[in-house]
């Protein structure tokens, strides 16, 4: 049975000392490569999204969120500027909003402390095959919002 919507593939140090992210303290926004379509192995099967096609439609405007939580308002921490395919990956301008909890986020991300993201996103149709005896399902994501990621969500 293939997968359905997934929230997942994680840019593990996206936020480093080694590769920083243009961040604009004065305007509350940073840009990041919020995937690189890196191979994601699940349990069973090997994950890999196709970015050459992705949606990021859904992605300008879309929420940034605290560890995928979406239950309520203060949940969202900011928006998405902007979106676009790069050699590197998908890459988004975030906003942040102006209240303590974003703003106490972006501090920690200037810091250095706070270095992870995670996507959510759809695929409508995967395609499985085999490499190495591994089952691998490929699919074309439609990326609809991006998370600040503790360690839990990696």
């Amino acid at each position: 049975m293939l997968p359905g919507p997934r929230k997942g593939l994680l840019q593990k140090h996206l936020f480093s000392r080694r590769h920083p992210a243009p961040l604009d303290p004065a305007y509350r926004t940073i840009e990041a490569i919020v995937s690189t379509g890196a191979d994601v192995v699940r349990p069973g099967y090997v994950e890999r999204l196709d970015l050459r096609g992705a949606d990021l439609t859904q992605l300008i405007g879309g929420p940034v969120l605290d560890g995928h939580r979406a239950t309520s308002t203060g949940d969202q921490l900011g928006v998405i500027e902007a979106a676009e395919l790069r050699t590197e990956g998908d890459w988004v301008r975030i906003k942040f909003h102006s209240n303590d909890a974003a703003l106490t986020v972006l501090a920690e991300i200037e810091g250095f402390t706070l270095r992870g993201l995670s996507i959510g996103y759809k695929v409508k149709k995967w395609k499985e095959t085999r490499e190495g005896g591994r089952l691998v399902r490929t699919g074309t994501p439609v990326l609809f919002e991006v998370s600040l990621a503790p360690p839990s969500c990696r």
